[in-house]
């Protein structure tokens, strides 16, 4: 999922992101997911709010990201540990 929110010059063009916003501006807040995008206009007064919710979803993106890593680097150790077991030698 990619968000972020992006000053606008009128109705529906996007400039590039800026990361301020200047008092009476239109903001846009846009996000991508599973293939499909959105666009939604913005109060200037709630941008600080969207600002966060924004920071947020992305410290959560990383998360998952790291998540899904460990949950698939798991089974490669275990395969690991179990091969290098039956490479010992059993004592007698």
């Amino acid at each position: 999922m990619q968000s972020g929110i992006v000053k606008t010059s009128n109705w529906g063009s996007a400039s590039l992101p800026t990361p301020g916003i200047a008092s009476g501006e239109d903001a846009a807040a846009g996000r991508t997911r599973r293939g499909e995008g959105g666009t939604r206009l913005i109060k200037p007064a709630d941008v600080p709010t969207v600002r966060v919710a924004v920071a947020d979803c992305r410290r959560l993106e990383r998360l998952v990201d790291r998540w899904i890593d460990l949950a698939t680097e798991r089974p490669d150790l275990t395969l690991q540990l179990r091969g290098a077991a039956r490479s010992v030698p059993e004592r007698r």
